[in-house]
């Protein structure tokens, strides 16, 4: 039972939380006038900090199963927009989120369940700086 006023949403310490993520949405942005398919762009929903860890137990049992090559948890504040089509930038690698919690359904925590990509290739709004 919740005591009036404890916060039982803390999942994780705020300290813990020491890893950089900018997170992408694609965009539609028109039509390609010669071949009619979409253009679509990669917009910055926002960049926060994480704490991130690889699957253990259970979820890393279940993941192997289903073959992921390497799956983790990311842990960050709770931020709009986020969806599963979202695209996470950490380390000089893609990340895929394959399940969001959103803890307690409280708006405060999203824990992701995300799979490595294969590409390296970085954001656009990060290729020009230097």
């Amino acid at each position: 039972m919740e005591k009036a006023g404890q916060d039982d949403t803390k999942i994780i310490n705020i300290g813990e939380m020491k890893h950089r993520i900018r997170l992408y949405n694609q965009v539609n942005t028109g039509r390609n006038p010669n071949t009619g398919r979409p253009i679509t762009q990669q917009v910055l929903v926002g960049e926060v900090w994480a704490y991130i860890s690889n699957l253990h137990g259970t979820e890393y049992y279940t993941a192997a199963m289903v073959k992921v090559q390497k799956e983790v948890s990311m842990t960050f504040r709770y931020l709009d927009g986020i969806k599963e089509s979202t695209e996470i930038w950490f380390n000089g690698h893609w990340y895929d989120i394959q399940f969001i919690d959103d803890v307690k359904y409280r708006h405060r925590f999203l824990q992701c369940k995300v799979a490595i990509e294969t590409s390296t290739t970085p954001p656009d709004d990060l290729k020009n700086s230097t």
